[in-house]
């Protein structure tokens, strides 16, 4: 199961927690319970290192996750998925895309 997630813009030498919430995704009585995982790689342009944007693991507390992510090449498009299982064993994920922007003035 996937299902979409609006994500803020970030600029290319900005730190940016991006969030993603699975509460609507989850069915009665299902919570989240591994660790979830977080990975982006490019949806529009080329960027070879987008694994690097990821610097620590995502942090789950209930339902949501948060993921540090920093750099990132400019006027890029990242997909940004996280997947994470469940206590009633499904794996759901979530996406949305992140554009990275020059940094600001």
């Amino acid at each position: 199961m996937s299902s979409r997630v609006i994500l803020p813009n970030k600029y290319q030498g900005e730190a940016l927690g991006i969030i993603f919430d699975f509460s609507s995704s989850l069915i009665q009585n299902d919570t989240l319970i591994d660790t979830p995982t977080v990975f982006l790689i490019p949806y529009l342009g080329d960027d070879p290192d987008s694994a690097g944007m990821i610097v620590s693991p995502a942090v789950r507390t209930g339902n949501v996750v948060r993921q540090q992510v920093v750099n990132g090449v400019p006027g890029v498009t990242y997909t940004a998925t996280c997947s994470a299982g469940t206590n009633l064993g499904n794996v759901i994920r979530l996406q949305g895309f992140l554009t990275c922007l020059p940094s600001q003035p």
